[in-house]
């Protein structure tokens, strides 16, 4: 299939630990859809995938160093997170995690 949607392991303390009981969790494009996320992850890793989850993270006011003196506002952007299971029986995605 001709897919083309940025997938990048999302890489902390907490997704290190939902790896090792077969949960992996991603960064999305925010106009990907449950389904594709789904079909990208079987093939490029060739897992089969139980269960998307998704959570939407809003962007935030920050305020800009430079400019503290004049109250000026920037922007921290937005981005969608992928908490993705893999079925029961189903390959685990090797060394995504390791570092």
């Amino acid at each position: 299939m001709g897919f083309t949607i940025d997938i990048k392991p999302w890489i902390t303390e907490k997704s290190v630990k939902l790896a090792e009981k077969g949960k992996y969790t991603f960064l999305v494009d925010k106009k990907a859809k449950k389904m594709t996320i789904r079909q990208v992850l079987k093939d490029l890793y060739g897992v089969i995938v139980g269960n998307v989850n998704v959570c939407v993270v809003k962007s935030k006011r920050v305020r800009v160093p430079k400019y503290w003196k004049y109250k000026r506002l920037g922007f921290k952007k937005g981005y969608k997170k992928v908490i993705v299971t893999i079925k029961e029986g189903g390959d685990k995605i090797a060394n995504l995690f390791k570092i």
